[in-house]
């Protein structure tokens, strides 16, 4: 884990590569949950396939929850993911299995009160070590407000 005071600080830590301390097991509940929330009507992951196939979307939702995780900043107004980009699905992951990630700071910009940090991530299949979705994403730190 990487933890920092403030968001500019991250520069020390470009091409750190760091793993979430949790992993998350994706059973059918929150399965079931998410395909409620999206209607998503893709058979593949409806609790009648064999294997149930979790979907992409899911996956991608659960990138924000381990990368806090992975870098935690302290101090900071609000944080908002700005963009996912290259995003691949490498494998599929089925209901029971457990996925961690692995993240690697690749860039650290700060422009107009706001820190821009760019992560490549890689989300892991615990069972046995594949990586299952890789991205890169960019997260903007605004600035904490003067005197608080």
């Amino acid at each position: 884990m990487i933890h920092v005071e403030r968001p500019e600080l991250l520069v020390d830590h470009v091409n750190a590569v760091v793993t979430s301390p949790t992993q998350i097991i994706v059973d059918d509940a929150m399965i079931d949950a998410f395909t409620e929330i999206s209607r998503d009507p893709q058979w593949i992951h409806s609790s009648a396939a064999k294997p149930r196939t979790v979907p992409g979307n899911l996956l991608i939702a659960l990138v924000p929850r381990l990368l806090r995780e992975c870098v935690v900043v302290d101090r900071y107004s609000r944080c908002l993911t700005v963009k996912y980009e290259n995003i691949r699905f490498k494998k599929p992951v089925v209901s029971g299995d457990t996925l961690g990630l692995a993240a690697t700071i690749v860039d650290v910009r700060t422009r107009f009160g706001a820190t821009f940090v760019t992560v490549s991530i890689n989300l892991i299949n615990q069972a046995n070590g594949d990586e299952v979705v890789q991205a890169v994403v960019t997260d903007c730190y605004e600035a904490e407000e003067l005197g608080t």
